[in-house]
């Protein structure tokens, strides 16, 4: 964050892209260079409330694939070890604005089977299953169709009135 910027016009997904990018040790560079963006608009994003579109939110979510780590027998294995389509949801809520957003991304899921790359995956992510331990298997999703929404108040910071 910027020594300028004021903490209370940030958006809650500003707050939560720079806690998760200083957390990783990441510049504003780097995250632009990783999502195909520029370091202002990182910096926009950060603290300036924008409402970024769905094909950047995939991007920032490093959105070639979806990682998803279960247990061996859940229904979230048994759909993928059986090649079925499955969906994923994220949203956001703004409690102080009453905003928000959501991202409903389908496509195929499979299990990692490689014990290699298992391993490479496991050394690679940054965050731990909100459900608890023992989830050891790995499933990817591949982003087939990509639809969100986003509720904004009028009125609120970082909304533009209508025209």
């Amino acid at each position: 964050m910027s020594p300028d910027a004021d903490p209370h016009r940030m958006s809650d997904l500003g707050r939560r892209v720079a806690a998760r990018r200083t957390e990783l040790g990441l510049s504003r560079a780097d995250v632009a260079a990783r999502t195909g963006s520029t370091q202002g608009y990182i910096e926009r994003l950060e603290e300036q409330l924008p409402m970024p579109g769905t094909a950047f939110l995939v991007r920032l979510a490093n959105g070639g694939e979806i990682l998803m780590l279960t247990a061996a027998d859940a229904p979230l294995a048994q759909a993928a070890e059986a090649d079925e389509t499955i969906a994923f949801e994220e949203g956001r809520v703004d409690e102080a604005f009453h905003q928000g957003w959501s991202v409903l991304v389908g496509g195929p899921a499979r299990t990692v089977q490689d014990r290699a790359a298992a391993d490479e995956l496991r050394r690679s992510v940054h965050s731990t299953p909100w459900s608890g331990e023992n989830r050891d298997t790995f499933v990817l999703l591949t982003p087939r169709r990509v639809t969100g929404r986003r509720v904004l108040v009028e009125g609120a910071p970082g909304v533009q009135p209508p025209s």
